[in-house]
């Protein structure tokens, strides 16, 4: 995976896994209904792990297949909000102490997406092996 230095920008598609899907707390944070448009679920592959008790999770690379909903950015400041949320800051690089990386991903659908992956140690008891983060954390909760 390469890490994307460009500035997301209004046309620009993400894809998003765990807080910021549809109805989850940082969808409503970062007022995606209104800076986004909502396309849909699509699945990429990967793995997906809880990092902080159910908090939210952590994509990593791998071939599991991993739920996601997509939006295309309609509002330019959004891309920011989306990196400061991420911990993310295009000008490190991949090796610094970036929290996630944002890289291209090709959903299964085909669409091309930009997405955050984790960067950090990941434990076995936190695999989410259903790959879908909203459906695993009604469970824990």
């Amino acid at each position: 995976m390469k890490q994307e230095t460009k500035k997301l920008k209004a046309g620009d598609i993400v894809a998003v896994y765990g807080t910021l899907r549809k109805g989850c707390p940082n969808y409503n944070h970062l007022r995606l209904e209104e800076r986004a448009e909502y396309l849909g679920e699509d699945l990429v592959i990967g793995e997906l792990y809880d990092l902080n008790g159910g908090g939210f999770p952590g994509l990593i690379e791998g071939s599991d297949e991993v739920k996601v909903d997509l939006f295309k950015i309609t509002e330019d400041s959004l891309g920011a909000s989306l990196d400061g949320l991420e911990g993310y800051s295009p000008s490190r690089s991949q090796e610094s102490n970036n929290f996630y990386i944002r890289a291209s991903v090709d959903t299964v659908e085909g669409v091309e997406a930009s997405i955050y992956y984790y960067q950090g140690k990941t434990w076995d008891d936190g695999y989410i092996e259903s790959g879908d983060w909203v459906k695993w954390k009604s469970r824990t909760s």
